[in-house]
């Protein structure tokens, strides 16, 4: 698990309270863990919100990146976490892991879907068009 320094989430993201996170379907916990602000609805308007609000001043409008796709070997996931904050879900991810990595059984070669943990960065951009003064990023290792 991953207890960045302060001065590496200058927004305070880490610590926004999310009332209710569910992820269903098959997906790797790295996935879930990259893919925090979508899954965390608190987390994905605020982020919307500042994004739209950058765009606007700009006079254009945003794109979407489109679905980000999954595996045939991914493992089925059904994690329903309430009330934690960002911090909390991304370490209960990472206990999640391994207990799909304990329950999952291998595949034809003999693999298991990786334990993983995360780490956060935010990176300083003020023409970042997330409108955050730079892009916050996720990484699951």
């Amino acid at each position: 698990m991953c207890i960045p320094h302060m001065r590496s989430d200058p927004l305070g993201l880490l610590n926004i309270r999310i009332s209710d996170f569910v992820v269903q379907g098959k997906m790797v916990p790295a996935a879930m863990i990259v893919r925090i602000g979508e899954f965390a609805p608190e987390l994905n308007s605020y982020l919307d919100r500042k994004k739209n609000e950058y765009y606007s001043r700009q006079g254009i409008s945003p794109t979407s990146p489109g679905a980000i796709g999954h595996g045939n070997m991914d493992p089925n996931v059904n994690l329903h976490l309430r009330n934690m904050t960002v911090r909390e879900i991304l370490n209960a991810t990472v206990v999640y892991s391994v207990r799909l990595r304990d329950e999952t059984p291998a595949d034809w070669t003999g693999n298991k879907p990786p334990t993983t943990s995360w780490m956060y960065e935010f990176v300083t951009n003020p023409d970042a068009p997330t409108g955050l003064g730079g892009t916050p990023r996720w990484v699951a290792f």
